[in-house]
């Protein structure tokens, strides 16, 4: 059996969907993770003996070192799933507009005008 048009674009649009929420909820709690559990066990002054000698911004304020295992880790977070995350909004928002998946149909207003008569 053969999709149709409109069956693919459903499809497309669910996957996008999924695919989005996804990658907020993935990128959200790694962000979050990455952020608190840092600041709680990372020293506040370098420490040579262990490679902990890259500082970042901790969260309420001041600064944490970190080892290079610990910083590509967060750079990976913040730049790479940030990004990928940043592509599905676009791809979402540019499909969605060309399928017209955001414009409100006709049965929705007239029950809208209804309503708040």
């Amino acid at each position: 059996m053969l999709a149709t048009p409109q069956r693919s674009r459903k499809l497309l649009r669910q996957v996008l969907s999924g695919l989005f929420f996804i990658a907020v909820c993935s990128t959200g709690s790694a962000e979050l993770y990455i952020r608190f559990h840092y600041a709680a066990v990372m020293p506040r002054a370098p420490q040579p003996e262990t490679g902990r000698i890259y500082p970042i911004p901790a969260q309420y304020g001041g600064i944490i070192y970190v080892n290079e295992c610990d910083l590509k880790r967060r750079d990976f977070v913040d730049n790479t799933m940030g990004s990928a995350t940043g592509v599905i909004v676009v791809l979402l928002i540019v499909a969605g507009i060309s399928f017209g998946w955001f414009k409100e149909d006709e049965e929705a207003r007239k029950r809208a005008r209804f309503y708040n008569e």
